[in-house]
C-alpha cells in the first residue's frame, strides 16, 4: 500500500511481478530448424520467463526472454447514499520485455551475449498498447476482480 487518503476516499497500491495472470499480450510461436526438422516453440507472450534455442548455420544460440509487470492501482470510493458505497478500481499497467541472446560461433569457438533493447507496454484498465512491435497487450481483468472480491469479502466479514 502506497497511500491511503480518507478525505479523498482513495487507496493507492503497487504490484510488481509476474504479468501472465493479469495481462494478455497474445501468443508467440517461434519456428526453429533443428537438423532436418522444425520445432515450434509456443508460449503466451506475457509469460514471465522463456528460453529457447536457435540454430543459424555454424552458430547456435539460446534466447532468454523476460516479461515483468509494474502496476499502479487506485481504488476509488464514492458514497452513493447513506447505506451504499460505490467502488472503482483503475490500474496503470507497465509491462516490460527484456532478454538476451547468447550466441556460440562453433567455427571460431566464441560465445557472446547480446541484450535485447527493452520494450515497454503501458495502458490503463480497459485499454491496450501495441508498443513498437507486433504485440498488443491488454489487462485480463483478473487483478481488478481480485481486488473487488477482496474488498467485498473484507466488508462482509
Amino acid at each position: 500500500m502506497n497511500n491511503l487518503v480518507k478525505d479523498s476516499k482513495v487507496i493507492n497500491l503497487s504490484y510488481s511481478g509476474d504479468p501472465e495472470k493479469y495481462v494478455d499480450c497474445g501468443h508467440v510461436a517461434i519456428n526453429v530448424k533443428e537438423g532436418i526438422g522444425t520445432t515450434t516453440y509456443q508460449f503466451p507472450a506475457a509469460r514471465r520467463s522463456v528460453q529457447f534455442p536457435l540454430a543459424k548455420g555454424f552458430r547456435t544460440s539460446v534466447v532468454d526472454r523476460q516479461m515483468s509487470l509494474e502496476a499502479r492501482i487506485n481504488i476509488l470510493f464514492e458514497e452513493l447514499d447513506k447505506n451504499e458505497t460505490g467502488v472503482k478500481v483503475v490500474i496503470r499497467y507497465m509491462v516490460t520485455r527484456t532478454g538476451s541472446e547468447t550466441v556460440t560461433d562453433h567455427i571460431n569457438n566464441r560465445t557472446s551475449t547480446l541484450p535485447f533493447p527493452p520494450l515497454t507496454f503501458s495502458f490503463n484498465t480497459g485499454g491496450t498498447d501495441s508498443g513498437t512491435g507486433n504485440l498488443t497487450c491488454r489487462a485480463t481483468g483478473e487483478m481488478e476482480k481480485a481486488l473487488i472480491d477482496l474488498l467485498v469479502s473484507s466488508y462482509t466479514q
